[in-house]
């Protein structure tokens, strides 16, 4: 049986400008009392490894399973020189360590 792809849903967190203890409550609060299931990152915004905590952490708890969310990151410009946007996809995925990424977009278009 072929893999179902996954709709995109239309409202997720933006975790623009977002860092620490407030990217963390914010997650946690859509994880757990807003039953929101969609997470939109980006390698500039540095906070992966929170984000990805929190979503360990939901996951653990029972309160949402994996294949439930959908999970968006980007990488920038910055990051796609000739042989560095494979190692900016494998640093994303280690920081957020939840496995995979539903979406991987261009943050914005440039060259670098």
């Amino acid at each position: 049986m072929p893999r179902q792809t996954p709709t995109i849903p239309r409202v997720a967190l933006g975790t623009f400008r977002s860092t620490g203890d407030q990217a963390a409550a914010a997650v946690r609060f859509a994880l757990r009392q807003a039953n929101l299931r969609a997470f939109d990152l980006a390698s500039i915004y540095k906070n992966e490894v929170v984000v990805g905590r929190e979503i360990r952490d939901a996951i653990r708890d029972g309160i949402v399973s994996r294949s439930e969310l959908f999970v968006t990151s980007k990488i920038s410009p910055y990051e796609m020189a000739a042989g560095r946007a494979s190692a900016a996809v494998d640093g994303i995925l280690e920081r957020l360590d939840i496995g995979y990424l539903d979406l991987l977009l261009i943050h914005w278009p440039g060259w670098c």
